[in-house]
């Protein structure tokens, strides 16, 4: 009988993940660009004890789709974005299906809030997704 391979915490953290905070803030420019941004916003709020309590990038990539969750935050160590270098004449930088957990050299949890226009109704649509350092192997989709 098939069975599906599941990935866990173990799996996702012995996978080369960086441990320097700027190459995981990095990794999320360069996922900005890879979404076709032509802006790309990088914020910190700072805390009286000379610490950062939120990094925002914040960009007007095309989003993460909704309809293809699933093949986006469901894979590990693969990407779409694989195919899509291959179709395409620009380099893409992030094609590794592990830069979005990066957030664990310096966050105990990252949230990403996408726009994307949907193919079916044209429809700009909203949503978050977040991911927790204590179970980066679950996600959870949440539709605005």
């Amino acid at each position: 009988m098939e069975q599906q391979v599941l990935v866990n915490n173990t799996s996702i953290d012995s996978a080369g993940l960086t441990s320097d905070y700027m190459a995981a803030i990095a990794e999320y420019i360069w996922n900005a660009f890879d979404a076709n941004a032509t802006h790309v916003d990088v914020q910190y709020a700072p805390h009286n004890l000379d610490f950062i309590t939120a990094v925002t990038v914040a960009d007007n990539g095309h989003g993460i789709d909704l309809n293809t969750i699933d093949q986006t935050f469901g894979n590990f160590m693969d990407s779409l974005k694989r195919s899509a270098f291959r179709k395409s004449s620009s380099a893409v930088r992030g094609n590794r299906g592990k830069g979005r957990f990066s957030f664990v050299a310096f966050a105990g949890a990252a949230q990403w809030q996408t726009v994307f226009e949907d193919k079916k109704t044209k429809k700009l649509l909203e949503y978050t997704i977040d991911i927790h350092q204590s179970s980066k192997n679950k996600y959870n989709p949440d539709n605005k």
